[in-house]
C-alpha cells in the first residue's frame, strides 16, 4: 500500500500549549512508524520560542514567525498561508487541522479547498459549553462569519470522546464524524527514578503519600477545587503532601497558594514547572494518586500517562472519561472541593484500592490507548476520507 503524506497544522508547538503538543507528538511518532510521511506546521509566537522540536522523532516540523495582524488574529502568519498553499499543490494527500480558533485553522482550510485537498478538523474540546462560555462574544461572531464555513466544509471532523461527538451534533453540524481518542505509551524509565531530577531534588516528598495534579495551571483544570479539597484532607492526612505539575498560564498557581496560605498548608504544596521524559515519569510513578477535577477537557493526556503509570486517578465528569470508572481505573466525580476531599481521603484510606485502580488503568491503556492503536485507527480514517473524495471528485491522488 503506498506512502500518505500529510500535513498537520496548530498553532504552536510551544512546551505551554502542553496537551496539544504532546498528542500531536504521539500520533505523528506512531503514524510515521506505520509508514505515513507526517509533516507539522505551526505557528512561532513571541512567548513560545519555537518548541521542542527534538521530541517530534521522524516529523519535520515547520516554524512561521506571525505578522502584524497576529495582534488581531491570534497565531496569524502569511509564511505559514504561503508555505500550505505552495505545498498543497501537490505535495500532500490530506491536511489534518488541529485547534478551530487560531488563524493557521484558516490558512490551512483555504489552502486545502483552493487545491483541492480533502482536510480533517480536530476540535481539541474547543466545542465544550465551558469553553465557549470564555470569550464567548468574540467566539460567537467568529463562527458565524468564518469558522462554521471552515467546519461544514471539511471531509471529516474528528471527536476525541463520544461526548464531544454528541456536542457537534448538536450545534448542528453534519457530514461525517469519527470519534478517535489521544493515545500513551506504556514506557519504563531510561534510567531508575531515584536518578530523576524530580526525586533527587525533593527531599521533602520522602515518605509523604503524594497527591498529583499534571497540567497547565489554568483556571479551567479545576485547580480551586483541588485546594479546597486538599484543605479539607489535611488535617487526617498529615502524611500527605500535594504536587502541582505544569506550565504557568494564568494567576491561578497566586490564587492557589493564597488559599492554601490562608488554611496554613503552603508547606504542604510543590510546585515543579513543567516535567518530561523520565522526570514526569518519575512524577506520575512517585504519586499515590493523580487528581484532575478540570472544568473542560477535550481528552486528557496526563489522565492517561498517569493510567499508564500505574496510578489512580481521580477526575471529573467534565473530562469526559467515564471509562475510568467503567474500568475500576478511578474516580470520576464533581468538580467541587468536596467532591474532590472525599475521592481523596477514599483512596488515601485504602492501599489497597489505590494498587488495584493503578493495575486496572495500566490494563485499560494497554488493550485500547496505545499511540500504536489510535494511530492505526486514525490511518483507517484517513484512507477512507481519501478514497471517497477520489470516488466522488475525481481527485487526483498522489503518488508516494
Amino acid at each position: 500500500m503506498r506512502v500518505l503524506f500529510v500535513v498537520h497544522t496548530i498553532p504552536s508547538v510551544a512546551p505551554e500549549v502542553n496537551g496539544p503538543m504532546v498528542a500531536l507528538r504521539g500520533l505523528t511518532s506512531a503514524l510515521t512508524k506505520l509508514g505515513v510521511h507526517c509533516e507539522v506546521a505551526a505557528v512561532t509566537g513571541q512567548k513560545d520560542g519555537g518548541g521542542d522540536l527534538s521530541s517530534f522523532l521522524g516529523t519535520t516540523v515547520h516554524h512561521f514567525d506571525t505578522g502584524f495582524l497576529a495582534r488581531f488574529w491570534p497565531a496569524y502568519s502569511r509564511q505559514l498561508s504561503r508555505f500550505l498553499d505552495e505545498r498543497l499543490a501537490g505535495a500532500f494527500d490530506l491536511v489534518h487541522i488541529k485547534e478551530i480558533w487560531h488563524y493557521p485553522c484558516y490558512a490551512a482550510y483555504r489552502a486545502a479547498r483552493r487545491r483541492r485537498v480533502p482536510y480533517v478538523l480536530s476540535f481539541l474540546g474547543a466545542l465544550d459549553e465551558w469553553r465557549l462560555r470564555t470569550k464567548g462574544l468574540k467566539k460567537g461572531l467568529y463562527m458565524r462569519m468564518i469558522q462554521g464555513r471552515v467546519i461544514r466544509s471539511a471531509d471529516a471532523l474528528h471527536a476525541l470522546t463520544q461526548q464531544e461527538r454528541a456536542r457537534i451534533r448538536k450545534l448542528g453540524f453534519r457530514g461525517r464524524v469519527f470519534v478517535s481518542p489521544n493515545g500513551a505509551d506504556l514506557i519504563t524509565p531510561t534510567r531508575p527514578l531515584e536518578a530523576s531530577a524530580f526525586i533527587k531534588s525533593r527531599p521533602e516528598l520522602r515518605d509523604k503519600r503524594v497527591i498529583l495534579f499534571m497540567g497547565r495551571i489554568h483556571a479551567m483544570k479545576g485547580l480551586e477545587a483541588l485546594a479546597r479539597g486538599f484543605a479539607m484532607i489535611a488535617g487526617r492526612f498529615p502524611d500527605a503532601a500535594l504536587v502541582v505539575a505544569g506550565p504557568e498560564q494564568d494567576d491561578s498557581r497566586a490564587t492557589m497558594e493564597s488559599a492554601l496560605e490562608s488554611a496554613g498548608l503552603r508547606g504542604r504544596v510543590t510546585f515543579t514547572g513543567a516535567l518530561t521524559g523520565d522526570d514526569k515519569l518519575a512524577a506520575l510513578k512517585r504519586a499515590d494518586l493523580f487528581v484532575l477535577p478540570s472544568h473542560s477537557e477535550g481528552f486528557s493526556n496526563a489522565i492517561l500517562e498517569a493510567m499508564a503509570a500505574g496510578t489512580p486517578v481521580v477526575i471529573s465528569e467534565q473530562c469526559n472519561f467515564p471509562e475510568a470508572a467503567q474500568s475500576s481505573a478511578g474516580l470520576v466525580i464533581e468538580n467541587t472541593g468536596a467532591a474532590v476531599a472525599e475521592a481523596m481521603s477514599a483512596l488515601l484510606s485504602d492501599e489497597t484500592m489505590r494498587r488495584r485502580m493503578g493495575e486496572n488503568g495500566r490494563e485499560l491503556v494497554a488493550h485500547r490507548y496505545t499511540w500504536a492503536s489510535v494511530a492505526g485507527s486514525m490511518l483507517g480514517h484517513y484512507r477512507r476520507i481519501m478514497e471517497d473524495r477520489s470516488g466522488k471528485e475525481g481527485v487526483t491522488i498522489r503518488r508516494g
